[in-house]
């Protein structure tokens, strides 16, 4: 995936901020990937090794598939202190914004909001 013109600024503070994504957030979004499955896996009985190897597969194929659900979509790297945390994937058409999906690494999660903004309190993509 390509870093590209996004349709809107994202809201950030001085801790919270979000970048698009690039080819270069791969190994980011497999490890993010990971966090999110690996318990679930290695409960199938996958040895450490075979199931990262599986999760890695898993995050591409999804990669792809939402290329090819959601042409066009925004893809963000959430941000804390300038270091990648989580993502954001937008789909975005006419009246419709789609969350696609949201992914944070598991020791930021349960933190609050990023500066206590709600979805409908940041500014929305002008049309």
């Amino acid at each position: 995936m390509q870093a590209e013109q996004l349709a809107w600024d994202p809201p950030s503070t001085p801790l919270w901020a979000m970048r698009a994504l690039g080819d270069a957030d791969d190994p980011f979004l497999d490890e993010l990937y990971e966090s999110t499955r690996l318990d679930e896996v290695r409960a199938w009985g996958f040895e450490p090794a075979q199931a990262r190897a599986f999760l890695a597969s898993q995050a591409s194929i999804q990669r792809r598939a939402y290329a090819m659900q959601f042409p066009g979509a925004e893809h963000w790297a959430l941000l804390k202190e300038k270091r990648p945390v989580g993502r954001l994937v937008l789909h975005i058409e006419r009246d419709v914004v789609r969350v696609v999906d949201v992914s944070v690494l598991p020791a930021e999660r349960g933190g609050g909001s990023p500066a206590g903004r709600s979805a409908s309190s940041c500014d929305a993509p002008s049309a």
